[in-house]
């Protein structure tokens, strides 16, 4: 799976859009509410553990002993996703070795086994469905891709999370985004969080060539302006505006040229999340479109202006071409994803600094981002009956990679290209901090609410306002059906 977009395309043409109504709204949570500590918090730790307050948190678990019994995860066959729970010995591989170190640790402290069922991308949400319809007891814990776990969720497949011994929402390994704005009526079936560790690889950021900036005298400047909060959208832009260079004189713009930024133009998105405002909300259990008309209309035509009128930016739907160009360092910025860090972009001589999206205020509270349609969110089939193992167990797998696997996908990160330091530390905490999770996202299709930005940039539009008009009906039936679905759930 090479083109990641290609991939959640081919998952989202797989399910059916759905969603649902609403009453007034409250204030739309935002994921900096619950959260990692931050790590400028450990002060009072060791000098040389920027980890220590990951490391320190504890999971209030009970002790005990399941005989060694299996924990039957299943997944599918991509790649990240599989290697979430996939290590058979430790290898010299950095991720996969601490992955197979978690698994040994809870294995140990529970007497349990990890048994691990991976199955064919394009089949494997039909055949675990078929598998819960025939009350088949299979599978312990579901991971797939979330556009296709949350379409389950809407046929009664999943167990409620809050109805799990040990499930605590408020420990930072799991999403607060997640579970405040996909729950429904006290709802809860479909979480996401630090036990996969590919959930965090699937969050959009930016990536900034530091031999570029320093040639532009903008580095140290830029990673000042991120760590006090005021890396705009409009500095941003102002570093790409009329930045294209035609290195190879044909007039016309192409990889062999240079840019200030190559952009995914189906990945567009996370420009309208950076602003930390879901699309829908959700007011005493059911969820209401809270799109900001006005906010979302200056949004959609700042970025059509620095995307289509700053003759800064090459845009399109290759993510290889994107690659070759910045791994070669003939552009400033790329908008990527966390995970390319340390896949895609190995080989890549020049160092560069993993950056959040710029703000569209500086009073905005944080950086904020969006995942990626085939990002793992996990469930509980309904066919699974020892709910007191289940819930003890996930628990412990999550709180145990928060404290020693996130660390290491952060290191991992930062030493392929770029120093381990506290800055870059901090900044990349920042980024694991602002993934909004949005029902008006992930409930949908392409076509739904959440996906303004990227269908309107696609078509070459910023008309949001006559946009908006167009689709609200269809956007409120699809949130009219999540609700019902919802309600008829026990």
């Amino acid at each position: 799976m090479k083109s990641r977009i290609s991939a959640v395309l081919c998952l989202i043409l797989t399910v059916s859009a759905v969603t649902a109504c609403g009453s007034e709204a409250e204030a739309p949570k935002t994921p900096q509410e619950n959260t990692a500590p931050s790590v400028t918090d450990a002060e009072t730790e060791a000098d040389d553990d920027p980890y220590a307050v990951y490391h320190a948190v504890s999971d209030d678990l009970p002790e005990a002993d399941y005989g060694g019994q299996d924990f039957r995860i299943v997944t599918f066959d991509y790649i990240y996703t599989q290697n979430d729970f996939d290590a058979e010995g430790e290898t010299g591989a950095l991720i996969p070795d601490a992955v197979y170190r978690r698994n040994r640790a809870v294995e140990e402290r529970y007497n349990t086994h990890i048994a691990l069922t991976v199955l064919p991308t394009d089949s494997m949400t039909g055949t675990v469905y078929r598998t819960i319809m025939a009350n088949d007891d299979v599978y312990d814990l579901i991971s797939d891709a979330s556009v296709n776990t949350v379409q389950s969720a809407l046929k009664h497949c999943y167990q409620d999370w809050n109805g799990l011994s040990g499930f605590n929402p408020d420990k930072p390994w799991w999403s607060r985004s997640c579970y405040d704005n996909l729950s429904l009526g006290g709802k809860t079936y479909v979480m996401a969080g630090s036990i996969t560790p590919s959930f965090l690889g699937h969050y959009y950021c930016l990536l900034m060539n530091k031999r570029l900036a320093a040639d532009l005298d903008i580095g140290d400047d830029l990673y000042a302006k991120v760590l006090d909060g005021t890396f705009s959208f409009d500095y941003f832009s102002s570093l790409i505006k009329d930045s294209w260079l035609d290195l190879n004189a044909d007039n016309k713009k192409d990889k062999d040229d240079q840019y200030g930024l190559v952009q995914q133009i189906y990945a567009t998105h996370p420009y309208a999340y950076s602003a930390g405002k879901p699309s829908v909300s959700v007011k005493d259990g059911v969820p209401v479109i809270t799109m900001d008309g006005e906010l979302w209309s200056k949004m959609i035509e700042r970025t059509y202006a620095l995307l289509y009128d700053s003759n800064g930016v090459l845009t399109n739907t290759d993510w290889e071409q994107h690659y070759e160009i910045f791994t070669a360092g003939r552009s400033l910025f790329l908008s990527a994803a966390f995970l390319d860090t340390y896949d895609e972009l190995s080989d890549m001589k020049d160092d560069f600094a993993i950056l959040p999206f710029p703000k569209w205020s500086e009073e905005q509270d944080g950086y904020f981002t969006i995942h990626d349609g085939i990002a793992p969110y996990l469930s509980v089939p309904v066919t699974a009956s020892d709910t007191d193992f289940i819930g003890i167990v996930t628990e412990a797998m999550a709180a145990e990679s928060y404290r020693n696997l996130t660390p290491v996908v952060y290191d991992v990160a930062l030493k392929v290209r770029g120093a381990r330091d506290e800055q870059s530390i901090r900044i990349i905490d920042m980024l694991a901090k602002g993934c909004v999770i949005d029902m008006g996202f992930i409930y949908n299709n392409s076509n739904g609410l959440g996906w303004s930005m990227s269908n309107l940039m696609v078509q070459k539009k910023k008309d949001f306002t006559s946009y908006y008009a167009k689709n609200e009906k269809a956007w409120q039936k699809i949130l009219d059906n999540v609700v019902s679905a919802y309600s008829e759930q026990n």
